[in-house]
């Protein structure tokens, strides 16, 4: 904040500078985030599949109902990375209204 008070142009920019490099590397955090989630839940809806077609002969109905089951399931966990984060921001927020 004080480089912001100080109206110094060229320190002003460097500052921005930095905090957009901060930026990018909290977006990029964000997307390894959601591929790491992607791959595994896309490997458990593969896996699910495989063991329950490979114990022999299955119903297509139960085979439905798994799916489904797998579906919902990686649509809840698909959230929790946004849900984190979400989390740490508020604790922030939390952490600066309690300094003042």
């Amino acid at each position: 904040m004080a480089v912001i008070a100080t109206s110094n142009e060229a320190a002003l920019s460097l500052h921005l500078k930095e905090m957009m490099k901060w930026n990018v590397k909290l977006s990029d955090l964000e997307a390894s985030n959601f591929f790491i989630s992607w791959i595994i839940l896309i490997v458990f809806l593969l896996v699910s599949v495989l063991i329950a077609v490979g114990d022999g002969i299955v119903q297509y109905g139960a085979l439905f109902a798994l799916m489904m089951y797998v579906f919902q399931y990686m649509e809840n966990v698909i959230n929790l990375p946004l849900f984190y984060q979400n989390w740490l921001r508020l604790k922030e927020i939390k952490e600066r209204l309690e300094s003042v």
